[in-house]
């Protein structure tokens, strides 16, 4: 194989050549995983789409919140009934994080899958090309139709020599995103080279799954030889195994690094915190250090516990009874405590987003607790014996049946298509640096309503301007303007969907953030950019505006002439959407090209 293996996986699911970087392409994955953030959503999306039977060769759904109250009861109960009469495979809540149970049960070598759940990235370690896909894609990949992407550029990480005892994957990642200087953002990291032969898997993971938060790539993606082999047989899943390497390839950029130079980081922060990502050979790891090193006193360590699965293996390995006896606490992840990581602790196994900049090696955590160096924490904890513990019983297959929903599973009906010019109201002026967590407050309400996008709408742009919502029901359809930064973060789906639904046609903005505009496309609102920035002053709330849909085969960047009805003069915005995305914008969205796509086919 001369090409990169991220070529040869998009090739094989869907994109029939390899264009130039950032041209786009379809592909199509094998896998879908879900947990009770997008799974209600993505559940209601499938079906709205007029989706029965999962196409893909695997769906998982994997909700990570044991029910408490009758919503949590309500969202169980639907998504264990949608999963079984569509196809699926269910988790029980509790057994452990979504992303370590497909990682040990399904993920293998070859194959492409499609999530934005916390950790899913770690499967690029078993040679599967793991890209991000909000809720609404993954219910168009279930329905069995292709997803674009903008052809990303790979980045070859050769990797050279044997690092000294003490170094991690994690201290290997913040030497690559050194050496990257900036090189790595919206890349896919491809690995290869002779010092993979010393690198374990459960660095390899840790690699994988922070590479987007610390190098700030699309993807990680290490080949598939004989550790992957070996750690799959672990798993009980030889057969799942194939060799997979990318040989001498072609790659955008390259870069190279010698594993004996890497040192590593040094954790300052008094206090351990292992949080529910830590790779239970990890956690195995620093209870054999505690064991044979006293814990310094004035350290205190709390290790949350993933889930059954992970607390089966560490009691079977007596890992339990070390941790106990060193002073840790063991935290179930349902505890109220464990909900929450202390600011000044050093963290392992930590949100892969939210805890990056805090996180460190395992023997970096084990040096603080013991004084002693990393190395010679890793010399002290002896060979690693890994037990993986089998996650078998807590998945469930389908078995048909019918879906039951609760009072909050309503899909939002279609936006409607922009086959021409429409007039719209504009609602408001959104100001600079509108994030997703100002645009939509969220909280315990928002949660339960999140599958609810009629609900959700009725929250939108309350902290900005409190009658928005019921002014947008009176005047529809409306416009949204706003300056630099709009959208992005947490819940940014959220926000495009509740749009959607409260009759938002378009956005008129100077920048969005964190490809909020993609969303926006995505759920039927047009993303429309200032050409000139002087323009926005000259539109105020209750502004009447006729906006023609983009069109035509101009590329990103097309001019959009729009008329301002109530003060009678015209301005053009554009549209910096590829033409594949903005045609999808401009048929409604993409649940709506999926449903007819469906209609087609049957």
């Amino acid at each position: 194989m001369n090409a990169p293996l991220t070529a040869y996986l998009l090739r094989l699911h869907g994109g029939q050549a390899w264009p130039a970087p950032g041209a786009p392409l379809e592909w199509r994955p094998d896998h879908v995983l879900l947990d009770d953030v997008d799974g209600t959503v993505a559940a209601l999306a499938f079906e709205a789409a007029g989706g029965t039977r999962i196409a893909c060769e695997l769906a998982l759904l994997a909700p990570q919140r044991e029910g408490s109250g009758p919503d949590d009861l309500e969202d169980l109960r639907f998504l264990q009934s949608f999963a079984s009469a569509c196809g699926a495979h269910f988790v029980r809540p509790g057994a452990g994080t979504a992303s370590g149970i497909h990682r040990h049960r399904f993920a293998a070598p070859g194959r492409v899958l499609a999530s934005m759940v916390p950790g899913a990235a770690a499967a690029g370690a078993l040679a599967m090309l793991v890209l991000p896909a909000c809720a609404l894609e993954c219910a168009a990949s279930m329905a069995g139709e292709p997803l674009l992407l903008h052809r990303p550029r790979v980045v070859g990480v050769e990797l050279n020599g044997v690092p000294d005892p003490g170094v991690t994957g994690l201290d290997v990642l913040h030497a690559i995103e050194r050496r990257l200087a900036g090189e790595g953002g919206g890349a896919v990291l491809e690995f290869y080279g002779v010092g993979l032969l010393s690198l374990p898997m459960v660095d390899r993971f840790s690699l994988a799954m922070r590479a987007g938060a610390i190098a700030g790539s699309l993807a990680a993606l290490f080949p598939s030889d004989e550790r992957t082999r070996a750690w799959m047989r672990d798993c009980g899943r030889d057969v799942d195994w194939r060799r997979l390497e990318a040989g001498d390839a072609a790659y955008d950029t390259t870069v190279s690094l010698d594993l004996s130079g890497v040192r590593p980081m040094r954790a300052d922060l008094p206090r351990v915190w292992v949080g529910p990502f830590a790779e239970d050979e990890d956690v195995h790891a620093l209870a054999r250090c505690l064991a044979r090193s006293p814990r310094v006193p004035e350290v205190p360590i709390d290790i949350v516990a993933s889930g059954r699965v992970s607390l089966s293996a560490w009691a079977e390995s007596s890992t339990i009874a070390a941790l106990e006896a060193a002073g840790a606490r063991v935290l179930d992840r349902a505890d109220p405590a464990a909900g929450t990581t202390p600011a000044e602790a050093t963290v392992l196994g930590g949100d892969p987003q939210d805890d990056a900049y805090r996180e460190r090696g395992v023997w970096a955590c084990a040096a603080i607790l013991t004084g002693h160096t990393p190395a010679e924490a890793m010399v002290s904890a002896g060979p690693a014996n890994p037990r993986l513990a089998s996650v078998r019983e807590d998945v469930l297959e389908p078995a048909g049946g019918m879906a039951e929903k609760g009072s909050h599973h309503r899909q939002a009906p279609l936006p409607p298509e922009h086959e021409g010019p429409f007039r719209a109201h504009v609602l408001l002026d959104a100001g600079d640096d509108t994030g997703a967590v100002r645009l939509l407050p969220w909280g315990p309400r928002a949660w339960v309503a999140r599958a609810d996008a009629e609900e959700l709408a009725s929250a939108l742009f309350r902290p900005i301007d409190p009658e928005a919502p019921a002014r947008a029901r009176s005047l529809p359809p409306c416009v949204v303007v706003a300056g630099e930064n709009y959208g992005g973060g947490r819940h940014s789906e959220a926000v495009a969907r509740a749009s959607a639904a409260l009759g938002i046609r378009a956005v008129i903005a100077t920048s969005y953030a964190g490809g909020h505009d993609r969303l926006l496309a995505l759920h039927g609102v047009l993303p429309l950019t200032w050409l000139e920035s002087g323009d926005r002053h000259e539109v105020r709330r209750g502004d009447e505006l006729e906006i023609p849909p983009p069109g035509g085969p101009q590329g990103p960047g097309a001019r959009v002439a729009v008329r301002h009805l109530t003060r009678g003069f015209s301005f053009d915005v554009r549209c910096d959407l590829d033409v594949p995305l903005r045609e999808l914008a401009r048929a409604g969205g993409l649940l709506r090209a999926v449903r007819a796509a469906q209609v087609e086919g049957a």
